[in-house]
């Protein structure tokens, strides 16, 4: 602080009117006084006036100077040089308004001061001055109206003090809390605004209106009640919050609040005491954050979470469980507990090498998996594992790594899942493919057999019936009566064999796979007029009816041919057969349901219901015995049902015993093309 005082002539030492250097005259010493009073100097200091010019002339932080009625100045302090840059000659007689900005002069701002001070006595004022070098300083000024024993003006007390730095560390201070102010009014994210002692709102920034939809003018002076649930408030919530505040310094709290259109959201809400340095309460900073999303997402989170857990509990045909970084185990769920039969409570913080067999674990393959597991990310195994009761079974296991977001090692996941029954499925299927391997080459082995058998048989037995025809018909001269029924037995018997060969490899082509077929349009009334033709001769000689039923000429099968004949042919043969003399065998056709149907019925010996399905396996006959007269390998009807399967059909029965037996082949229609 700086102050300069300009006083009168007669107030300085020396000289016929006195001074601080000499007596002074009573009405002197009344002047003095008054001056030094209006500089802020007591009463006893001004009593020495020598003192109090030596006082005022050394004061440093305080310009102080005395001007004239007219404004001239009359004295300079150290402190007026010091702040005002001008020394005593250079500025004493001047008129102060050297001190003012050319903008105050020009609006008479210097004499407006000067009239003021003289109509109330003082005036004080703040603002800029200019020094000598022409740079401007912020002040504090009090001019003081100076009077003598009469009244009369005699001048004027002026008092300076520079206040520069302080006035920018106001503004620096201003500036700083209008950003603030700004920063705050233009935060979107976040509500922040004050609250008086008592709650109420005192201020509003953007990001509490975009949050909580009011605006200002809505919501300052309203308590900060307003944003919680009526539950919050029914329990006291809002003031609680602002005792833990002023008790704490500050609070932090999440929960519901709610818009001004009465919608709630889910916020992080922080209340901070505001105090002076009194340590006396200003108010409250609330600073809301609207976290409805992220809420929104934890929630779903732990929803997840939650149906995760419950979905891994629940799992019933897989051991899901976690291990720690040593592979101990961390969780259990009712898989694993129904798998490896352990509780919870029994295995929890157990080593998972516990389910493994000893050469496993001798072996150090527990650990290794965990090593593959790190290095790989995963590792999938099957082998051997053991349960509480000690049994094995087969099991895929399937362990996984977890890291945290830096990378380091959480844990495992391992996954085990029972597939003995699946393994024993396994080596049967590969026993059963063995077998079938061996069956079929053993079935191979068997068609190369009976072929080569058949070759070999058929032709010395084509060369009986040749040769027995010849001696027949006399070419080799002539034969009795006897001789030719001979002959004819031997022909019978040679016929016979054929057959029961004819049928052993065809039997043995069907097996492997390696009959032909030609299809094409074969008609059903042609086929069973040619089987007729060649069974009624056989029918006649046992004294066997055998009729031809209805058979519609349009009726055609897409079938081969000469193996629909040789069906047709094995199923009326084995009718007349099986129906003893003065018995009938009748064979018709029909369409029925889009099929080609043919029925060879007799009123035969029939067959048990149990049997009717044995008669279409291989080289079955019932009734065969060692006193019957039925001959045959028992093909025939295996043979039949094979090729009519072969070709798209069927073949089936109905019989009952001592009523006769009906057999129904099915065949695929033939279709005509349309062009």
């Amino acid at each position: 602080m700086c102050s300069e005082v300009a006083m009168p002539d007669r107030w300085k030492g020396g000289g016929d009117t006195g001074g601080p250097r000499g007596r002074s005259s009573p009405g002197a010493r009344r002047e003095a006084a008054a001056f030094a009073g209006s500089a802020g100097v007591d009463g006893a200091v001004a009593e020495s006036a020598g003192l109090y010019q030596l006082l005022v002339e050394s004061v440093q932080d305080y310009a102080i100077f005395a001007l004239d009625p007219a404004g001239h100045i009359l004295n300079w302090n150290a402190g007026a040089q010091r702040i005002k840059g001008y020394t005593r000659d250079e500025v004493v007689g001047r008129h102060f308004s050297i001190f003012f900005l050319p903008e105050d002069v020009a609006a008479h701002v210097p004499e407006r001061e000067m009239e003021t001070a003289t109509r109330d006595g003082r005036v004080a004022s703040e603002g800029w001055r200019v020094r000598k070098d022409g740079t401007r300083f912020w002040c504090s000024v009090t001019l003081t109206a100076l009077r003598d024993d009469m009244g009369l003006l005699v001048g004027f007390a002026k008092v300076t003090r520079d206040l520069t730095e302080r006035k920018q560390a106001e503004q620096i201070l201003r500036d700083s809390e209008e950003r603030f102010r700004l920063l705050v009014h233009n935060v979107k994210d976040y509500g922040i605004f004050m609250l008086d002692p008592q709650g109420h709102v005192a201020t509003w920034n953007e990001g509490a209106e975009r949050i909580k939809g009011y605006t200002a003018a809505d919501i300052v002076g309203r308590h900060f009640s307003t944003f919680y649930p009526p539950e919050d408030v029914a329990a006291g919530k809002p003031p609680w919050e602002l005792e833990m505040a002023v008790r704490d310094g500050r609070l932090e709290d999440e929960g519901w609040r709610v818009r001004k259109d009465g919608s709630r959201f889910w916020a992080n809400v922080v209340i901070t005491a505001l105090h002076n340095d009194r340590g006396e309460l200003l108010g409250f900073t609330k600073v809301t954050r609207d976290l409805t999303e992220r809420y929104g997402a934890e929630l779903a989170l732990r929803e997840s979470e939650e149906r995760f857990r419950l979905l891994v509990q629940s799992v019933k045909d897989y051991g899901i469980f976690m291990l720690d970084p040593g592979g101990h185990i961390a969780s259990w769920n009712e898989g694993a507990q129904r798998m490896k039969g352990y509780t919870a409570a029994e295995i929890m913080g157990r080593h998972f090498s516990t389910f493994y067999p000893p050469e496993d674990i001798a072996a150090g393959k527990p650990a290794w998996e965990l090593e593959v597991a790190v290095r790989d990310g995963r590792v999938e195994d099957e082998g051997w594992r053991v349960r509480k009761d000690g049994t094995r079974f087969w099991a895929n296991v399937v362990i996984t790594a977890l890291r945290g977001a830096d990378g380091t090692l959480k844990g495992f996941t391992k996954v085990t899942r029972n597939l003995t029954d699946r393994r024993e499925a396994e080596l049967r299927a590969l026993e059963a493919t063995r077998r079938a391997a061996e069956s079929e080459a053993s079935s191979r082995a068997k068609s190369e057999f009976l072929a080569a058998m058949s070759h070999e048989l058929r032709t010395p037995l084509n060369a009986i019936g040749g040769y027995t025809e010849l001696l027949v018909m006399g070419l080799r001269g002539p034969v009795t009566e006897d001789q030719k029924t001979d002959l004819e037995r031997i022909g019978r018997s040679q016929r016979h064999l054929l057959n029961i060969i004819n049928d052993l490899l065809n039997f043995s082509r069907i097996e492997a796979g390696q009959m032909q077929y030609e299809r094409e349009r074969v008609s059903i009334q042609e086929t069973v007029a040619a089987v007729a033709l060649m069974l009624e001769p056989q029918a006649l000689a046992k004294g066997v009816a055998f009729v031809t039923g209805e058979c519609p000429p349009a009726l055609a099968a897409i079938a081969d041919r000469v193996k629909v004949e040789q069906i047709v042919l094995n199923l009326c043969s084995n009718a007349v057969k099986f129906t003893d003399a003065n018995g009938r065998v009748e064979v018709s056709c029909r369409d029925e349901a889009g099929r080609v149907v043919v029925e060879v019925s007799d009123t035969g010996v029939g067959i048990p219901e149990e049997q009717t399905e044995r008669i279409f396996e291989p080289f079955v006959q019932l009734g065969r015995g060692l006193t019957t007269a039925h001959e045959g390998t028992g093909l025939g009807l295996a043979i039949s049902r094979d090729l009519a399967r072969a070709m798209g059909g069927d073949l089936t029965v109905r019989s009952r015993v001592g009523e006769g037996s009906t057999f129904t082949l099915t065949l695929p229609p033939f279709e005509v093309q349309e062009e």
